[in-house]
């Protein structure tokens, strides 16, 4: 039985050390894809890999030097973190919120000021989306209670809500590391969070895969601090593990998988245990009377465990069963009658032209079935088509391309969602503009570091044979990539398990650090000693420092990836997040006015064209339709008249282009107006408004709609010049 527990232990930890080396090959190319003039140089992999290995060794050095067992140490690092955030919040990414957490925070809005906390039926997306509802619900109340307290701007309160998960989340992991490692190596972890990037990327994305950080690494940490102790202790403890449990799963379904990691690691350590008592039961030196204690010892300890894994169930039954009532109090189960079944996600994540990820011809597609059961025997129809063309070499590649879409790449398509954004603070161009390379490099860099690492965690774990509590989070990890092989693959989908990575990332860099720098130490003693050792050591971390550098300097000279001619201050995404007019005031408007306040333009002097957009119901008809004007706020003085016609309006918008002359001669202190007049006989230009409203994603200026305040805005880019 031992044998094959271990036998069992080690195919678990087999398959997780296979599955990360993959990852680890992939992520080594992964800078090539971001975009084909990085390599026109042919240096930048090795530039990365250089500066991955650059963080390997300092990783390693930094450990046994930082390592610290002082408390204060620890604050100052959580202070640091938090003024961290707080800089990059302010200095360098202020994003709108877009697509998924959109949706959900804006029907929480409307639940609150007009559907009198009731979800609307008529919203497609909670209508498909059922795994969403519970989260909606929850932000209702958030909502409810800052306006309860007096509080009507949302969204500072909502980013802070997210950096206080995140930052528990920190918290929770910090703990767990010290539990398992000391206080030493706790402390160095939280150096690692310090210098990862997706610690910052996602302050503002305020959804499930941020706010369910801290519920996976709390289940992990309760399991971990798991011993015996009072009853009435136990007891509390694993009521808190089932709270922990069922609000997480309702938080984001994903939750389920360190439920399971912790399942199978605490099966295999009782099993462990059992088979250790069984066989000192066995041996000759035991007297008759202990073996007749030690079964009965035994025997209450099984009935001790039956009753906490009883006392867990019951608990977490009831938490889903209230929050299922919850729900059901703000939802009516008879008009949301057209969510999706769970096998959609799946059908969706073996779309081998999306690579896995979203696609929205399959969102229609399931969306063209009446019930959920037709929909169901749809997707498991086109599902089964397309595993069976792809095959098994297919399949393979296609789970390839999975892996590197979420865990492979450095930038978790953050950098991409922070250029859609309301504002763009100074230090943008060098993190998310056009000045981005070396940040580009270093997150693809640290990734790298961190899966090597990771690597080296697991195979010490491998080489242990038994079940160490870190176990728990190689297979929390290795269950993670396996569910995104076969469900929908989103690029942020990663990002609640940036704990999990980091913890076994620390465990690395202590493996590593006992096998390989203390022997290159040791080597450095029997050649040096006195003076001339700490020299040697000096003269070792100026040479990695310098080379760390230097990679830097290397990157920054690089072309910028992920980036647009020109970076607009204003950019409303295409698509996802915007609609018609028509749809929100039923009738095309004869006038609208958009303010655009000077706050929202960083630097004066340096814009020259606003883009707006139009659905055009008539793309190949002459004849004027719109009056477009754009003037000063603060003496009205005219800077743009044109009427324009459906023709003019191309796919990508309308561009008005201001006289360089106009906008040199003066700069309006306070703003512009942007003014659309309807002079067409008929309806066949529609302005696009942001779909968002009560988000506020433009909260530098304001729509007038026939004379009348909207919380709409209209659906603007506004462009530096080309030269600016």
């Amino acid at each position: 039985m031992k044998g094959i527990l271990r036998g069992a232990y080690c195919v678990a930890l087999s398959i997780s050390i296979f599955l990360c080396g993959v990852i680890l090959a992939l992520s080594c190319r992964g800078i090539t894809l971001y975009k084909k003039e990085l390599l026109q140089n042919g240096m930048t992999v090795a530039i990365t890999l250089f500066m991955a290995a650059c963080i390997v060794m300092l990783c390693v050095y930094g450990k046994d030097k930082l390592q610290t067992t002082r408390r204060k140490f620890s604050v100052f690092m959580f202070l640091l973190i938090g003024l961290a955030q707080i800089a990059f919040l302010l200095l360098v990414s202020r994003p709108m919120t877009i697509a998924d957490p959109a949706r959900v925070q804006n029907e929480a809005l409307a639940m609150l000021k007009y559907h009198y906390g009731q979800m609307d039926p008529t919203n497609s997306y909670m209508q498909n989306y059922g795994n969403n509802h519970f989260i909606t619900i929850c932000f209702y109340y958030f909502y409810k209670f800052l306006t309860d307290v007096g509080i009507t701007k949302v969204w500072v309160p909502t980013v802070v809500l997210n950096v206080l998960a995140i930052d528990l989340g920190i918290l929770l992991t910090f703990l767990s590391v010290k539990k398992m490692r000391g206080i030493g190596t706790a402390n160095f972890a939280l150096v690692l969070f310090f210098l990862c990037p997706t610690t910052y990327l996602w302050l503002t994305s305020v959804y499930t895969n941020t706010l369910s950080f801290p519920f996976i690494m709390g289940i992990l940490y309760l399991g971990l601090i798991d011993k015996p102790a009072k009853r009435w202790r136990m007891a509390v403890h694993d009521v808190l593990l089932a709270v922990v449990m069922a609000v997480g799963y309702r938080v984001r379904p994903t939750t389920i998988i360190p439920i399971i990691a912790l399942g199978l690691y605490l099966t295999l350590r009782l099993i462990a245990g059992w088979q250790n008592r069984r066989a000192l039961r066995a041996s000759e030196t035991m007297e008759t009377e202990n073996a007749s204690e030690e079964q009965q010892h035994s025997r209450q300890r099984v009935l001790e465990g039956a009753v906490r894994v009883g006392l867990v169930v019951c608990v977490s039954m009831a938490v889903l069963f209230s929050s299922s009532n919850l729900v059901a109090k703000h939802v009516d189960a008879k008009k949301f009658n057209q969510q999706f079944p769970v096998v959609h996600w799946v059908m969706m994540g073996m779309n081998e032209k999306s690579k896995g990820g979203f696609n929205r011809n399959d969102r229609r597609y399931t969306s063209s079935f009446l019930t959920k059961e037709q929909k169901r025997k749809a997707d498991i129809a086109r599902l089964k088509q397309r595993v069976k063309k792809m095959g098994p070499v297919g399949l393979a590649k296609h789970f390839g391309n999975k892996m590197m879409r979420v865990w492979a790449m450095g930038d978790d398509d953050g950098i991409t969602n922070a250029q859609y954004a309301y504002q763009y603070p100074p230090f943008f161009r060098y993190f998310a503009g056009k000045q981005n390379a070396w940040f580009m490099i270093y997150m693809q860099a640290f990734r790298i570091a961190m899966l090597f690492l990771m690597l080296c965690a697991m195979c010490r774990q491998f080489l242990q044979r038994e079940a160490a509590p870190g176990a728990m989070y190689t297979l929390t990890f290795a269950g993670a990539v396996m569910f995104f092989m076969l469900w929908e693959a989103g690029k942020r989908y990663n990002i609640c398990f940036t704990g999990v990575c980091l913890l076994l990332m620390a465990e690395g860099a202590d493996g590593f650090t006992n096998t390989v720098f203390n022997k290159g130490d040791a080597w450095l003693k029997a050649h040096f000693n006195g003076m001339r050792l700490h020299a040697a050591r000096l003269v070792v971390l100026a040479v990695g420092l310098f080379c760390f550098a230097g990679s830097f300097a290397a990157a920054n000279q690089l072309s910028h990836p992920r980036t647009y001619v020109e970076i607009p201050y204003l950019n409303s995404k295409r698509g996802k997040d915007e609609e018609p007019i028509r749809w929100r005031y039923h009738k095309n408007p004869k006038v609208l006015e958009q303010t655009i306040e000077q706050g929202q333009l960083e630097w004066r002097n340096r814009w020259n064209r606003i883009r707006l957009y139009f659905w055009n119901l008539a793309p190949n008809e002459s004849g004027d339709e719109y009056r477009i004007q754009v003037l000063a706020l603060d003496d009205k003085e005219v800077l743009y008249d044109k009427t324009i016609a459906p023709n003019q309006v191309k796919r990508e918008g309308y561009t008005i282009a201001i006289a360089k002359n106009k906008l040199k001669q003066r700069d309006s202190q306070i703003g512009y107006l942007i003014r659309l007049t309807h002079v067409g006989a008929s309806d066949r230009l529609i302005p696009m408004i942001c779909r968002f409203p009560l988000l506020d994603p433009y909260p530098y200026g304001e729509l007038k709609v026939d004379g009348q305040y909207k919380d709409w805005d209209l659906s603007t880019k506004i462009f530096r010049k080309k030269n600016a």
